[in-house]
């Protein structure tokens, strides 16, 4: 229903952004096409359907509304961040673990299932973050896979296939992925890839 749909938005929202969102701005953002009076009537109808299910986390004011505290609400959003945060920082060994933990949060596009978009401003947020995440998704699979051959074969082909999917006219990313199958004697998959890529151009 589109309240379940205003909920998890509002929600995923909140923990995202990770800050205090005032109630205007929520109101708007969740039924633009409503005066502001009956917006902020109906973000007040959801906040009380919500506050017996979050009673510890949700904090509302006469101005804003928050989730709290915000260290034990995590987005796999949010633990892909912090994992290619430390990546950056670490040796090279440390880092190709970050960058494996970080892929391992990383779930295909954010919100991906979520379709109610009903505001240029909110669909402009959604696009951002979701641009955002894959190009850092991009850059950590082609991170671990320059140290390809450090890699257990089976992990580093996984990793190619990502690579594969998130990126189909990556000419480098369907060699590498042909190689690696090849090397594995998965030459019929590797000529299904090469024929894939060369179809898409």
């Amino acid at each position: 229903t589109q309240l379940d749909a205003r909920r998890t938005f509002l929600l995923t929202y909140l923990a995202d952004t990770a800050r205090p969102q005032p109630r205007d701005h929520l109101a708007e953002l969740l039924w633009p096409e409503l005066p502001n009076g009956r917006a902020r009537s109906n973000l007040r109808t959801l906040l009380t359907r919500l506050r017996p299910l979050l009673a510890d986390y949700l904090q509302v004011t006469a101005e804003w509304v928050a989730l709290q505290p915000l260290s034990l609400i995590q987005l796999a959003a949010h633990v892909f961040a912090t994992q290619l945060a430390l990546a950056r920082q670490a040796s090279p060994t440390v880092a190709r673990q970050a960058f494996a933990t970080a892929m391992h949060y990383y779930r295909g596009d954010f919100l991906a299932t979520y379709a109610g978009v009903w505001n240029a401003e909110m669909e402009s947020w959604l696009t951002a973050r979701r641009l955002a995440l894959h190009g850092q998704a991009v850059q950590s699979l082609r991170q671990l896979l320059t140290a390809a051959d450090d890699l257990d074969p089976t992990a580093a082909t996984s990793y190619a296939r990502q690579l594969r999917e998130l990126e189909p006219l990556d000419e480098a990313a369907c060699r590498q992925l042909r190689s690696l199958l090849a090397q594995q004697g998965q030459r019929d998959e590797a000529l299904w890839h090469y024929q894939r890529y060369q179809h898409a151009l």
